[in-house]
């Protein structure tokens, strides 16, 4: 719900017939947790749809290389992709093909080696730049035309430096790691978290300071997630928080508590804050939360 509907991970469900005796797991494990989350997302229904995400940053999707079958196109985008998340930069995905009509909803563009671009995508780039818009360019991103023939010199090379970065090429690859908590050990590919990634950490403090600072700040440990949007139907502001942090040992999901989690929150033009509630599928009432607006910014903090 928090993604639109489109979820990015994978859910084995619930146990077949003769499995529980294997994996440890019976059907209330799965469907207890299954119900209270159904019941909770149709009780806020207006909080989540319709809804637009917020989005500080628009991450440029090459959806021209994928129809192409190109090799390693996403390498670049899945790592930039992570490291915002770690960040907790609120960003959304926009397809290169859109960006003649979708340039402009952003304010900052990351092109992740979008190699392929057309004469009118360029000059949507062109103009998001020159009307005060922010850009970061990595990888080979404009180096061809959408037949993929080469461009030279780089087209995108010809705006003023002042609201554009180039990130060099980088080693895209994920490391390759043993699962030590699956029979047999056997081997993942593996992208590096902002605790332990240089040149992750150098990339956000280079997006900082090309934006001005991120409109979400927050204390919270890489391994949370987090998503903001405004929905049609309420004056709300919701702003979902989940935490992935989990012994990985038990059968069933067994999170290890995080926070008290701060949060510091850009609010839209023209908001007045009432209140700042904290809800989740398990509790009987919202419990509200102490608040401060300082600044055109809300101070707030989740509970453990």
């Amino acid at each position: 719900a928090a993604h639109g509907g489109a979820s990015p991970c994978f859910h084995a469900g619930p146990p077949r017939p003769g499995q529980e005796e294997a994996t440890r797991i019976a059907p209330e494990d799965y469907y207890g947790p299954i119900i209270r989350n159904q019941r909770f997302l149709a009780e806020h229904e207006d909080l989540l749809h319709p809804a637009r995400p917020i989005s500080q940053f628009g991450l440029v999707y090459p959806r021209r290389a994928e129809r192409e079958g190109e090799q390693d196109y996403l390498d670049a985008l899945k790592r930039i992709a992570e490291w915002l998340e770690d960040a907790h930069v609120l960003y959304d995905i926009v397809f290169d093909d859109q960006l003649t009509e979708r340039a402009d909803e952003f304010p900052t563009l990351i092109l992740p080696d979008i190699r392929r671009l057309s004469q009118s995508e360029i000059a949507a780039i062109q103009k998001h730049v020159d009307n005060g818009g922010r850009l970061l360019v990595a990888g080979a991103t404009g180096t061809q035309d959408a037949e993929g023939n080469q461009q030279t010199p780089n087209p995108l090379f010809t705006r003023s430096a002042e609201r554009i970065y180039y990130w060099e090429s980088t080693d895209w690859q994920p490391e390759i790691k043993k699962i030590r908590t699956l029979d047999g050990e056997p081997e993942m590919p593996v992208y590096s978290h902002l605790p332990t990634a240089p040149d992750g950490r150098r990339l956000m403090a280079i997006l900082r300071e090309l934006c001005g600072g991120f409109w979400l700040e927050t204390d919270a440990p890489w391994s949370v997630r987090t998503r903001a949007w405004r929905a049609e139907n309420t004056e709300a502001i919701p702003v979902h928080w989940i935490n992935y942090l989990q012994d990985e040992a038990p059968a069933i999901e067994t999170p290890i508590p995080i926070g008290p989690v701060r949060a510091d929150l850009l609010l839209p033009e023209q908001t007045r804050v009432e209140c700042v509630e904290w809800r989740y599928p398990e509790m009987k009432k919202p419990l509200d939360l102490e608040h401060e607006v300082v600044e055109s910014r809300v101070h707030f903090e989740i509970p453990r």
